[in-house]
């Protein structure tokens, strides 16, 4: 991720398969704060959830950080076949965090641009008079991690 996030890539999306095991939640997440830590940037994080049908286990749990910080996060067990998790990010928050590290800064201003692909479509509300509410940016939260026995 840190290649993408020295090209500029704000936004980073995980969607992964990752099987149920004692205490993984809590690697998960010091893996994903650590990763939105050293080089800023969002990162959506969904889980599978559900048995296979076999021997194994997806305990879902999809979470949103923020330069390091944990915004949101779903259930780590549950019955639900879907989960929904959002929150509301500054990008602007994301370009301050990494302007203000020196060796990152640098080091991106050596990185090949990734490839593009043009879309036609808005992340940010329209600024204005005909504006809807305005939107508060999601605090960090003190991320839920089961005890072994939860577990």
């Amino acid at each position: 991720h840190i290649d993408l996030a020295l090209c500029g890539v704000e936004i980073i999306s995980n969607g992964s398969g990752s099987h149920h095991q004692l205490r993984k939640l809590d690697t998960r997440l010091d893996l994903i704060r650590g990763a939105t830590a050293k080089a800023g940037g969002v990162y959506l994080y969904a889980n599978q959830r559900g048995c296979d049908g076999g021997r194994l286990y997806f305990d879902g749990c999809a979470c949103i950080a923020v330069n390091g910080d944990v915004v949101a996060q779903g259930t780590q067990f549950g019955l639900r076949d879907v989960e929904v998790v959002t929150a509301c990010v500054d990008l602007d928050v994301v370009v301050s965090y990494r302007g203000a590290i020196s060796s990152l800064r640098e080091q991106a201003s050596s990185a090949a641009p990734p490839a593009l692909v043009p879309v036609d479509f808005c992340l940010c509300c329209q600024q204005g008079a005909g504006a809807a509410v305005a939107l508060q940016v999601s605090p960090p939260l003190q991320p839920r991690i089961h005890l072994p026995e939860e577990e």
